[in-house]
């Protein structure tokens, strides 16, 4: 009888140590072979390629291309999109279905609160940008679907967001994305006008509009929050670094840790708008970007560690950019010796000394200090960005805002 006991425990222990083993070689095939998937994912041609193949049936039929619009009568992002829908009409040969939408889940939303405050703030600003009414519930049509039914087709089409609008397998999200929308119809040749350009661009400048140490007080720095896990941070970095340096303003990088390190789960199914929303970003803005092997753990928690490290050399900038662009475009895994040696080389810093600084723990009470920095600003996501007395706000496509704030508010 024992030694039936025995005979059962061991076949048991044998699955389980095969388990084990099988599990831990399919999570290491997934790490490795990550940045290759996502590369080929964020590629240009197969984002071209699915934009023909999801055109196939409205060319086929020769009917009028069908823009989907998902609206909150309470979102002020929502409120500014209403009040372009006429123009877009005018300017295109599309036919608008407009759907009413209003639930947003709480998992979404970490800090629904917070979200909805900033949002009411940063919607002004995007209404002065394009010369458009402050945002209010009076500018919303009258010419929506059923609340059921909205939330039902969102669904369908697997969203969460309020403000968007969709298009033959792609979704564009307010003022912010229309841009990218715009293109989509001038690539088919809908527009009205055969000398219609893009119009929704004035988030996404690529050159300055003042000129070097044009600022009010080139003493004062600009406050950047930033996340090495976030593509997000990583497009602002690019950028406002050469803003920085353009400006001669000195920049006070801030990294907090991601979400999910703080017990905030991120949904897959954000996770994959987020990935594909920073490719064409990315793509529009020239910063190489789709090889991301992803640092979560161990690969932020060593970059933070070399940040200090680099730092104490006059480095910090540097170790950042070569972190982020390890992560993002070259499919390096910062959780790795190879790996960290080569950020560490490109960084322009000495490996064997920056070694020792991997077990120091000290970075976990300034990226606590930075969280509860950005909360006291009314913030709670990254990249966002702090100058002066007030002057707060939250997103990479914002640094139009902060160049302003540079500028004296010109």
């Amino acid at each position: 009888m024992a030694m039936g006991i025995s005979a059962v425990l061991m076949v048991m222990w044998a699955k389980i140590r095969q388990a084990v083993i099988m599990s831990y070689i399919a999570s290491l095939l997934r790490k490795y072979i990550q940045p290759y998937g996502a590369a080929l994912l964020s590629s240009e041609r197969v984002y071209h390629a699915l934009h023909t193949l999801n055109g196939l049936p409205r060319q086929i039929c020769r009917v009028t291309p069908v823009v989907e619009v998902f609206l909150d009568r309470t979102d002020p992002y929502s409120q500014l999109v209403a009040q372009v829908l006429p123009e877009l009409q005018r300017r295109f040969d599309i036919k608008l279905k407009v759907w009413e939408v209003s639930s947003r889940a709480d998992e979404m939303f970490p800090e629904a609160g917070l979200w909805q405050r900033n949002a009411s703030h940063d919607a002004l600003s995007l209404a002065r940008l394009y010369g458009l009414e402050s945002p209010s519930s009076d500018n919303m049509p009258h010419f929506f679907s059923s609340l059921e039914e909205g939330e039902v087709r969102r669904r369908q089409l697997g969203h969460y967001l309020s403000a968007m609008f969709w298009f033959e397998g792609e979704w564009f999200w307010g003022l912010d994305r229309l841009d990218h929308l715009e293109r989509r119809l001038l690539a088919i040749a809908c527009q009205k006008n055969t000398q219609e350009d893009v119009v929704f661009n004035r988030t996404c400048q690529k050159t300055f509009l003042g000129q070097p140490g044009d600022v009010v007080d080139p003493s004062r720095p600009l406050k950047f929050y930033f996340s090495m896990r976030s593509p997000y941070s990583y497009l602002a970095l690019e950028r406002v670094v050469v803003m920085s340096r353009h400006y001669h303003i000195p920049l006070d990088i801030r990294p907090v840790l991601p979400m999910m390190m703080r017990g905030v789960p991120v949904p897959r199914q954000k996770k994959m708008y987020i990935f594909h929303d920073t490719c064409r970003e990315a793509r529009k803005l020239g910063v190489p970007y789709g090889r991301v092997a992803d640092p979560l753990g161990a690969g932020v928690e060593n970059c933070y560690a070399l940040f200090d490290y680099a730092q104490s050399f006059g480095k910090g900038v540097e170790l950042l950019l070569a972190c982020a662009r390890a992560v993002n475009a070259a499919g390096v895994h910062s959780d790795t010796e190879g790996g960290l040696k080569r950020i560490v080389a490109q960084a322009g810093l000495d490996w064997e000394s920056a070694r020792l600084s991997l077990k120091k723990e000290g970075w976990r009470q300034w990226a606590e200090q930075h969280r509860r920095e950005l909360y006291d600003l009314g913030l709670w996501g990254v990249p966002s960005f702090s100058y002066g007395c007030g002057q707060s706000c939250w997103g990479q496509d914002r640094l139009w805002l902060v160049e302003r704030w540079l500028l004296g508010g010109k």
